[in-house]
């Protein structure tokens, strides 16, 4: 053998034992050293309040061993459905955003949800209403982040054609359907110019047919005669008022802004949403919504859980720990339309008089929530609910008393 040829196979072998020793010591300690810097902890996060994709923004520029993936969904019912499907082929996100109207007892019966840790958020930092919903087997499987009221939106611009001054507070359905029928025989009379409809309602009809329920309660009536007489009050509004046109829901918020309707009866959290697409076309403010007095409101609860399984980490649990922080709560707001859960963040915006004058009706009803408990037959309900309210929008001679015996074993 050359000389030369003794000098490239030490070389060689040099350099096998230096490849192998360099693969066998980032195999044990599973990265190369250009991964330090690079590699990121990778979170889905799928979520049905356009809102949140703000804040989550703002989480992610301030943590950069962190890549956030968030997909926003057109509803909770769409997500919802996704999410039962992505589980059973193992393709679910790390975080979820949750509503309070349905599905909590399903995904932790499935397994589904981590429960929240002793490091997350305390629940006596926050308003008792706002965790009840995600409490379940007496432990918190979602930490709430924000809540929403029923508030009724209306047109300013449209109002001035009434003759009244300024929008007035209404007791009843029964009232705003009343005055408004009164309203539009005067503009006729008088052939002027009015709106299509005096009332839209949204998607969120079952949850405001809930909170009539939940003020009907001070009647000391039974509970058929409780709720037939809501399913005809609700009737009347399309009938007898016509202050409100059938299955008109999925176009609600299109009719709104584009001026057709005097009213707009919805969760307040489509605020963010309503600023940003009437954007100046005319003036609108919001009411409390007309719900035959009492103390009690439902809230509309989102919170965000931690899907179960080896990817459910310190991470994900961190991400959803900043959308119930203080720093967060402060902006909630005005990004989502949502009340904040802390107690303490409510107060600081009440004393913001900016603020308090926007968002009056909400912070007055900060202290008058009661929420539901999670409860395996609330999805059916939410169902029942919607198909008897189209049903009896469409149908003039409804049997009230057989609507009513259908839907009652599912009330709360």
């Amino acid at each position: 053998m050359t000389k030369n040829s003794v000098v490239w196979a030490a070389l060689l072998v040099i350099i096998t034992v230096t490849v192998i020793v360099y693969s066998n010591y980032f195999t044990e300690v599973k990265r190369v050293p250009e991964q330090y810097d690079t590699e990121k902890e990778k979170l889905v996060c799928w979520i049905y309040t356009d809102g949140w994709s703000d804040l989550l923004a703002a989480y992610q520029n301030t943590h950069a061993g962190v890549e956030l993936d968030v997909r926003v969904f057109p509803s909770y019912k769409e997500l919802y459905t996704e999410l039962l499907a992505a589980l059973s082929i193992q393709t679910a996100p790390q975080i979820v955003e949750l509503d309070s109207s349905y599905g909590l007892s399903e995904l932790v019966s499935m397994n589904a949800l981590a429960p929240v840790s002793g490091s997350a958020l305390l629940p006596g930092e926050i308003m008792p209403a706002a965790a009840k919903p995600f409490t379940y087997g007496e432990r918190l499987w979602a930490v709430p982040a924000g809540v929403s009221v029923p508030v009724m939106f209306y047109n300013k611009n449209l109002m001035k054609w009434t003759g009244v001054d300024k929008a007035i507070d209404f007791s009843s359905l029964e009232e705003l359907g009343s005055k408004t029928k009164a309203w539009k025989a005067d503009l006729t009379a008088r052939k002027s110019a009015g709106w299509e409809q005096a009332l839209v309602m949204d998607d969120s009809k079952p949850f405001i047919l809930l909170n009539l329920w939940e003020q009907s309660r001070q009647s000391g009536l039974p509970g058929n005669q409780r709720l037939e007489r809501l399913l005809r009050v609700w009737s009347g509004l399309v009938f007898d008022s016509k202050a409100m046109k059938p299955l008109r829901s999925q176009l609600a918020p299109s009719d709104f802004i584009s001026g057709k309707t005097l009213f707009y009866m919805t969760n307040s959290n489509m605020i963010p949403w309503l600023d940003h697409y009437i954007a100046g076309k005319f003036e609108y403010d919001m009411l409390p919504a007309p719900l035959t007095g009492g103390n009690v409101l439902l809230p509309h609860i989102s919170s965000f859980g931690i899907v179960a399984g080896e990817k459910a980490g310190s991470a994900a649990e961190d991400v959803v720990n900043y959308l119930a922080s203080s720093e967060a709560q402060a902006k909630v707001l005005e990004a989502t339309g949502y009340l904040p859960v802390r107690n303490q963040t409510i107060e600081a915006i009440s004393r913001n008089y900016a603020l308090n004058r926007k968002y009056g009706v909400l912070l007055g009803a900060a202290g008058t929530l009661e929420s539901l408990k999670p409860s395996a037959d609330a999805g059916l309900r939410w169902e029942q609910i919607t198909q008897i309210l189209n049903h009896l929008e469409m149908e003039q001679a409804a049997d009230f008393g057989a609507y009513a015996a259908q839907l009652l074993p599912y009330m709360p």
